[in-house]
């Protein structure tokens, strides 16, 4: 019998590092359809919500509340221990909330 069989009958190398990474799930079609079911309203709600906020305030204090949604996103990705922190991803967000600013400011 091969000296590398489990006792359960598996192959299986005991210096393998796959054995400790989590199995990956992959989407169906099916899965797909129901969470793109779920995200559509949400997604044409925020659109329309967006677009008549045009006729309330400029195109370009419009877009610079859009553009801070990184930074909020940032944050609760960090708060729900989705992402880890780490300077680069910092440095990116606020790289990108400076140009909101300055465009803001511009605005002004």
């Amino acid at each position: 019998e091969d000296d590398e069989d489990d006792e359960d009958g598996s192959d299986r190398d005991d210096n393998d590092s796959s054995q400790h990474e989590p199995q990956r799930y992959h989407w169906t079609e099916r899965d797909h359809v129901i969470a793109s079911a779920k995200i559509a309203p949400i997604w044409f709600i925020s659109n329309y919500a967006y677009n008549a906020s045009l006729r309330y305030t400029s195109i370009t204090s419009s877009t610079v509340l859009v553009n801070t949604g990184s930074l909020f996103t940032f944050l609760f990705a960090l708060l729900v221990k989705d992402e880890k922190f780490s300077i680069w991803k910092m440095l990116g967000v606020l790289v990108g909330m400076s140009g909101c600013i300055i465009t803001g400011l511009h605005d002004a």
